[in-house]
């Protein structure tokens, strides 16, 4: 059979994206914000029961049925293997995978990958797309370190222009683009291609934050919980977003309501979530 005039040796599977514990609520995010609705309003009430949250649910269920049924034991270890050995039509993941995907032992993908801008969806009659930034590397100083200056002076070597380049361009590291530039060093274009540093750009264009709020880490985790149950097809994606709903507001109280009104309404003022509705 051809598949966009490619003959194919082997089934593909439509789609990949994380659906283990831990990891499946991160790319929902994006989903979600790109219908167009804040995660809370002016009083934290929580947004994510209304019809955005319900149908962003569905379909990343929907699109689950087309995943390899073991995607729920899956973190980057096993979904980058898959994929580079041209098992999966598409996948959802972090950028250092186009890198991976070229240069990895085995991948039978080089030079046929194609990066894209993420999915979006249609409000108001315009396309609304939202990139999810689902984890980042930070580096800190301890306060007990007994060189805390020389600490911060390796990290700004490590980080900087010249080494930080270096880590980038390296062919078995999983680092990607991360600065204005990069896209003009010849060794990290040749890793990851002219095209992708195009996409990852524009996609850069147009991320945003998961919750900057204290209780980060409970608010996502209720809502792990909940779509881990959806996925599987134990509660529908109406259930999902209500239990959702009842345990951040749970969490909003318990950190406090009124601190987190005020911390809310910096983030959505400073325009993080772009002009997302809801506040």
């Amino acid at each position: 059979d051809k598949f966009y005039g490619v003959t194919l040796d082997k089934d593909l599977y439509g789609a990949q994206e994380y659906r283990a514990r831990e990891f499946g609520y991160r790319w929902w995010q994006g989903r979600y914000l790109s219908r167009g609705k804040l995660f809370f309003d002016r009083n934290m009430k929580p947004l994510i029961d209304g019809p955005e949250g319900i149908e962003t649910t569905k379909d990343q269920v929907a699109l689950t049925k087309h995943m390899p049924k073991d995607i729920f034991g899956w973190g980057t270890p096993q979904n980058y293997p898959f994929f580079a050995q041209g098992n999966s039509f598409s996948i959802a993941t972090f950028p250092s995978l186009v890198g991976y995907s070229q240069n990895a032992p085995g991948t039978v993908v080089k030079g046929k990958v194609l990066s894209c801008v993420v999915p979006g969806s249609m409000v108001g009659g315009k396309l609304v797309r939202r990139a999810v930034q689902p984890a980042g590397t930070n580096y800190m100083v301890s306060s007990f370190s007994k060189h805390p200056e020389a600490a911060y002076w390796f990290l700004q070597w490590f980080t900087g222009p010249a080494v930080g380049n270096r880590t980038v361009a390296d062919r078995d590291g999983f680092w990607e683009p991360f600065r204005v530039g990069q896209d003009k060093d010849a060794s990290i274009v040749a890793r990851f291609g002219e095209q992708f540093m195009s996409v990852t750009l524009e996609n850069a264009k147009i991320a945003v934050p998961m919750i900057p709020l204290q209780g980060n880490r409970e608010y996502f985790d209720a809502l792990d919980v909940a779509l881990q149950e959806a996925y599987h097809g134990r509660i529908s994606a109406e259930e999902a977003m209500r239990r959702t709903a009842r345990q951040w507001e749970r969490i909003t109280d318990d950190i406090g309501r009124k601190r987190q009104i005020e911390a809310w309404k910096h983030v959505v003022e400073s325009g993080a979530y772009f002009d997302a509705a809801g506040y």
